[in-house]
């Protein structure tokens, strides 16, 4: 790489570690304070939702976002067309779910279901209006810019969440840290950037970069239904309060197996994106990546794995004793887990999405 996308890529990784490891702080810290003063079924009743939040966001995204990356110098029309069929497309499914949301909640027997899925569900707006210019952003390098949006909007949304549940608004403390944090976005991003569409819609964008993000669309599906089924299955088979101690033993384990992974993996995509015509060159950056997930994660996991319950217990307390075998099973997944994404980019980045794809399925 020459030094002016070194300079680049150092300070991307810095800022992208700063943003990953403070919000993975700051969350770890609310969560152990919400945690002490909500019930598991609170937590159960946000996670049994999680897939249909998910698979939503899945279906706005469509895959063009990380085309727009890999897209070499993608157009202000570019840019521009796919904000405008987000924020389309963020208002359907949103309508979908405000119609469904109280046959969801009959299916769960949870009647307050179909409020928290009306308005949580607003979250697939607020990301769809923030979309592009986080792709932006990314796509520059500008990582820094990503962290202090991140960063101060989760601070002032957990402050409300906190004083909310002390005062006992329950679940709804959960719904309005999502919303508030999302509202909170759109300010500071526009703030920052000063980035605006141009009042322009090219079918022949959304085509050129389908080819590229359908694939990865149908892949991010496939994967958000395998991560997130668990709720469903839980949620209906057993009770919210099973399903708020899976989601908290899988809230302390993705800290490990997955945010830290993941912060490479945000700064390497578009780098990766940049040197996809050099195999030789993207070939051996992405096995010194891999060498250092695995160095870091794999004796992190088995030490968690040896340390399960006097850790819930000191952390959240007796009344959460019960995820622990839930996450010490969660932690051996995480061995395999914390791998994938850093494998599945290196992939994207050279326009393999149609293996993606197969991948995805097979898994």
């Amino acid at each position: 790489m020459d030094n002016t996308l070194v300079h680049k890529t150092a300070t991307g990784a810095i800022w992208a570690t700063i943003d990953r490891f403070g919000n993975m702080a700051l969350q770890f810290i609310v969560n152990l304070v919400l945690a002490r003063l909500l019930m598991p079924d609170d937590f159960g009743a946000i996670g049994m939702l999680a897939i249909f939040i998910a698979v939503s966001q899945v279906i706005i995204d469509g895959g063009f976002g990380n085309a727009l990356i890999q897209k070499k110098n993608p157009s202000q029309t570019d840019y521009s067309t796919i904000f405008y069929w987000n924020i389309g497309l963020s208002t359907v499914m949103y309508s979908l779910l405000y119609a469904f949301s109280p046959y969801i909640a009959i299916y769960f027997k949870m009647p307050i279901l179909s409020d928290v899925l009306r308005a949580i569900g607003l979250i697939l707006i607020t990301t769809s209006i923030i979309s592009i210019q986080t792709v932006r952003l990314r796509k520059q390098l500008a990582f820094k810019t990503i962290a202090i949006t991140n960063l101060g909007s989760y601070i002032t949304a957990s402050g409300l969440a906190i004083y909310l549940a002390y005062i006992g608004w329950g679940v709804w403390s959960l719904v309005l840290l999502q919303i508030t944090s999302g509202i909170m976005s759109i300010i500071l991003y526009w703030f920052q950037t000063r980035w605006h569409p141009s009042l322009t819609f090219s079918i022949k964008t959304i085509c050129s970069l389908f080819s590229f993000g359908g694939y990865l669309f149908a892949a991010g599906i496939l994967q958000e239904v395998c991560k997130n089924l668990q709720g469903i299955i839980i949620g209906k088979k057993f009770s919210a309060t099973q399903m708020g101690y899976y989601s908290q033993a899988y809230k302390l384990d993705i800290v490990c197996s997955y945010s830290i992974p993941q912060v490479i993996v945000q700064v390497m995509f578009p780098v990766y994106s940049s040197i996809q015509d050099d195999k030789q060159k993207l070939i051996a950056i992405l096995s010194m990546n891999i060498r250092i997930i695995s160095f870091l994660i794999f004796p992190l996991m088995g030490l968690l794995i040896l340390i399960a319950e006097p850790l819930i217990n000191a952390l959240y307390g007796k009344i959460w004793l019960p995820c622990v075998p839930y996450f010490q099973i969660l932690c051996i997944g995480g061995l395999f887990v914390c791998l994938q994404n850093i494998n599945f980019y290196a992939v994207a980045a050279v326009g393999r999405s149609r293996n993606l794809f197969l991948w995805s399925f097979y898994k």
